[in-house]
């Protein structure tokens, strides 16, 4: 059964039209970043270990108008889907950032207003069940949080966002201790785009392929604003010469400044994917044999296909592996040899990995499930009363 038709059924079961489902809002993006599409399936595989049927609504928090337009699966028409939905999931993304000398933080962000403030922290008016799942840092590489915490629009956005959320679940270390600094209880869990291999199917792998994912600035961002490109671009080199001695590459591109990039080191007959959406990339990276990835929820999504994974980052969000137990190294200084080596130690021992990961997803969805029932539950509850 394919990817696209498992989801298909999944939709069909837990989308009835007349018997009163949870409209459940996600705020995320849409066609913007695959990760967060990934994230937002592994929450929707959480929710789905519940017996409550429920509908789906997006967010786009980059565009306001996705608050009325039907986007993606959609089977509900509301007039604002943060009022008109009985709980609004803020699904894992990074909340907790203060960057270039306060230049950009978590209170000056492009949705801040017409989200966070007109809405989710609106208390004029009865408001749907928030939580804030998979809630990350993004920070420079090994930061502390110290400029986050000094600075008190930022803390007091962060006490707040605590105060209104019935659940806070962070994805990292670094955003646990700014939580942990202000006092703002919190569950430490893997990241959910580790879940989304829950609701498809695990691909063949396919003989020694190699998934290969790479960034002109070794992540999203330059955040020390002192990356040096050429030094990256001569490591990328040595790294894919390196990795083709172990299997051959596949580059998986998420956008075409990804896939011009991957160009420079394909050799003929390497395959550069760049797929259209994003369901077609659970398909990619479900059948490698291994991982190696700049974007950091490319490597989590494998991993929680029991796929082999290891992260190439540049800040804080590559912390999000630390919960999987996935190798990190930093790309800023990259030694590829060390990366090639425990390429080599994960496939020599990729079935004991693999077991590992596939055993640690299931106990993710457990724990989710644990987390979220009791409040899936009294929203039933309120919403059937009514």
């Amino acid at each position: 059964m394919t990817s696209w038709i498992q989801s298909g059924l999944n939709l069909f079961r837990h989308t009835p039209s007349d018997s009163g489902a949870l409209k459940i809002t996600f705020m995320t993006t849409l066609g913007v970043n695959v990760g967060d599409e990934f994230i937002r399936e592994g929450i929707r595989a959480a929710l789905e270990r519940i017996d409550i049927p429920y509908e789906p609504l997006y967010v786009n928090k980059h565009d306001p108008r996705s608050l009325t337009e039907p986007h993606e699966d959609e089977s509900s028409l509301v007039r604002d889907k943060y009022w008109d939905s009985d709980m609004f999931i803020q699904a894992g993304a990074p909340v907790y950032w203060h960057l270039h000398r306060g230049a950009s933080r978590s209170v000056n962000s492009e949705w801040h207003s017409w989200l966070w403030q007109e809405r989710i922290l609106n208390h004029s008016r009865s408001s749907p069940l928030f939580l804030n799942l998979g809630a990350g840092s993004c920070q420079p590489w090994k930061d502390n949080g110290e400029s986050f915490l000094a600075d008190a629009e930022c803390t007091d956005f962060a006490r707040a966002a605590g105060r209104r959320s019935a659940l806070t679940v962070v994805r990292d270390e670094l955003a646990s201790r700014i939580l942990t600094k202000l006092e703002v209880p919190h569950e430490r869990v893997c990241c959910p785009a580790f879940l989304a291999g829950a609701r498809h199917r695990l691909a063949n792998p396919r003989p020694e392929l190699i998934g290969v994912n790479l960034m002109p600035l070794g992540a999203h961002y330059d955040l020390r604003e002192n990356f040096d490109r050429d030094r990256w671009t001569k490591s990328c080199e040595s790294l894919c010469k390196s990795l083709r001695k172990l299997g051959r590459l596949v580059f998986i591109a998420h956008d075409t400044v990804e896939s011009e990039f991957s160009r420079r080191f394909a050799r003929s007959g390497e395959r550069v994917y760049l797929a259209s959406s994003w369901r077609p990339y659970l398909d990619m990276y479900s059948s490698c044999q291994l991982v190696v990835a700049n974007r950091v929820h490319g490597a989590v999504c494998a991993s929680g296909f029991g796929v082999p994974s290891i992260i190439l980052g540049n800040d804080t969000r590559a912390q999000i592996g630390e919960y999987i137990g996935l190798p990190i190294f930093g790309s800023a200084d990259l030694n590829p040899t060390e990366v090639v080596e425990c390429a080599n130690r994960l496939l020599t021992a990729r079935a004991v990995e693999s077991e590992r990961l596939l055993h640690l997803r299931e106990q993710t969805l457990n724990r989710y499930k644990e987390l979220l029932t009791p409040l899936l539950t009294g929203v039933a509850k309120s919403k059937h009363a009514a």
